[in-house]
């Protein structure tokens, strides 16, 4: 009778030990199937707060200043998404239904002129300052923060963009079309925050 009992026993821990087995495999291969199709986490990559004219126009060719959001992820639409200059208003301006290719970039001009039509250039209703700011990237749930510059980024430069470089925030001395492939052939220097 001891002996059957013990059978039961180590043939009950073997059953449960392979059904946690069975669960731990389809969590993994559910998590590995939709990876793909999560959402993207988008990002301010880049941005530029005194623009004089000899970096980027917009549409109606005035100088302004722009930030570049990356999509580092699968194609996603970033609807919803919000740009803010202000701490007590996370909401201050919303993307339109405009999607970013993978590993795409999208460029929103700082100008104040409030622009979010579908298919032409968008405008935030607020613009960068020199001196530094806040300034964030918000979720659409209006209180969640992507990227986040607070309580503000330092002051920059006319002309220098600033963002993010491989070992963190550095100012940007290539007068290059943002979202575009840098060009090898132009001379340009990415200096530390620290070494500004």
């Amino acid at each position: 009778m001891e002996k059957s009992a013990t059978m039961s026993i180590v043939k009950e821990a073997a059953q449960h030990t392979m059904i946690q087995l069975r669960t731990s495999f389809t969590a993994l291969a559910l998590t590995l199937f939709l990876a793909p199709f999560s959402p993207a986490e988008f990002l301010i990559n880049e941005f530029l707060a005194e623009n004089t004219g000899t970096s980027l126009n917009d549409e109606d060719g005035f100088p302004a200043d722009w930030i570049e959001i990356h999509n580092p992820g699968p194609a996603a639409s970033i609807n919803g998404y919000h740009l803010t200059d202000d701490p007590t208003n996370l909401t201050k301006w919303t993307f339109p239904n405009v999607t970013i290719p993978a590993n795409g970039y999208l460029l929103v001009y700082a100008t104040g002129k409030d622009r979010t039509a579908t298919g032409q250039a968008l405008h935030a209703n607020f613009s960068l300052d020199i001196d530094g700011e806040f300034l964030a990237l918000v979720k659409p749930d209006g209180t969640s923060t992507v990227t986040l510059f607070s309580p503000e980024y330092p002051g920059q430069y006319p002309d220098i963009s600033y963002g993010n470089g491989s070992g963190g925030p550095v100012f940007n001395t290539t007068l290059r079309t943002p979202g575009a492939a840098t060009d090898a052939t132009k001379f340009f220097v990415l200096l530390p925050v620290d070494q500004r």
